[in-house]
């Protein structure tokens, strides 16, 4: 679950950009439109939305490039 919500989060800030608490609220809320696996959990959006807190100042390209040369996250996603 950790490699799915750090690669959700992620795709979080690529699309949304830093996590801002008067825009997106406490909650997760605004993470529910987004479907980063089937049947997805609360736990996950959690976690997701943990991470994302932590992502600042990583532009829509950095995001991306991060999932893409970390080797060891797209090992875990083949794993997984």
């Amino acid at each position: 679950m950790v490699t799915a919500a750090l690669l959700g989060a992620y795709a979080v800030q690529s699309e949304l950009g830093d996590y801002d608490v008067r825009e997106f609220g406490a909650g997760l809320d605004y993470l529910r439109q987004f479907e980063f696996c089937p049947q997805q959990s609360e736990q996950l959006l959690a976690k997701v939305h943990e991470i994302h807190k932590t992502l600042r100042f990583a532009s829509s390209d950095s995001a991306w490039s991060t999932i893409f040369t970390q080797p060891s996250i797209l090992a875990e996603v083949v794993y997984e």
